[in-house]
């Protein structure tokens, strides 16, 4: 099965590439406006004021969410081990799902 590619995935590419020792990687957000308010995501990049945000589930790595960093309320938890792997790889699905649940777990 060939993955979409979407207009903006190579400037995500980009992003990734160029701002993987950035503070706000990996950090979990919650949406403060849009369809999505008040949806928890991890942050896989940051280029200027722009993050791209996955949950795993309704977006995932193939489709990450482009959303402004004033649109996000930032929750002060992180999940660094997730996002420093060997090569610069970006997580599974399946990852941030389970570094999701248990930043949220850590909540409560």
């Amino acid at each position: 099965m060939k993955k979409k590619q979407y207009p903006d995935y190579g400037a995500f590419v980009a992003a990734v590439l160029s701002s993987y020792d950035s503070e706000m990687i990996g950090r979990l957000v919650r949406s403060k406006s849009g369809r999505d308010k008040g949806r928890y995501y991890l942050v896989l990049a940051r280029a200027a004021d722009i993050l791209y945000l996955a949950d795993g589930q309704k977006r995932t790595i193939a489709n990450p969410k482009k959303k402004n960093i004033r649109h996000v309320q930032i929750v002060h938890k992180v999940a660094a081990d997730l996002m420093n792997k060997k090569n610069g790889e970006l997580p599974s699905d399946l990852e941030i799902r389970a570094a999701m649940a248990e930043l949220m777990k850590e909540g409560e």
